[in-house]
């Protein structure tokens, strides 16, 4: 389970179902189940989530809007997809993020070969 401190966060539509693991506002009681600490962003209140799981050694992790938004014009729509990355944010140039990171990386046998 991924705990938040935002309930805006908590409830983007079918969230659970993007990021493939329940989503749950943090407090005291459910910290047993909590397996991650999650923040939009570069958000104040991601800034607090990542204080948090710095202090409760719960690894943290960025959500952020995916590449592909959504089909219509953002708020009104619900997201079709999510970045989760555990290094930083894709637009955040001052610090390496998941993607930055792969890009570099020979591929693996059961990837397809990059354009060129």
């Amino acid at each position: 389970m991924i705990g938040v401190f935002s309930l805006r966060l908590r409830n983007i539509p079918a969230l659970d179902a993007l990021v493939g693991q329940r989503i749950a506002l943090v407090h005291l009681l459910s910290l047993s189940s909590i397996t991650q600490i999650a923040g939009w962003g570069l958000r104040p209140s991601a800034v607090v989530a990542r204080r948090f799981a710095a202090h409760t050694r719960i690894p943290f992790v960025h959500l952020e809007d995916g590449f592909l938004r959504s089909v219509g014009r953002g708020d009104m729509d619900p997201p079709l997809s999510i970045v989760v990355d555990d290094c930083g944010v894709y637009y955040d140039a001052t610090r390496p993020s998941r993607l930055e990171r792969l890009i570099p990386q020979p591929l693996t046998g059961g990837q397809p070969p990059r354009p060129r």
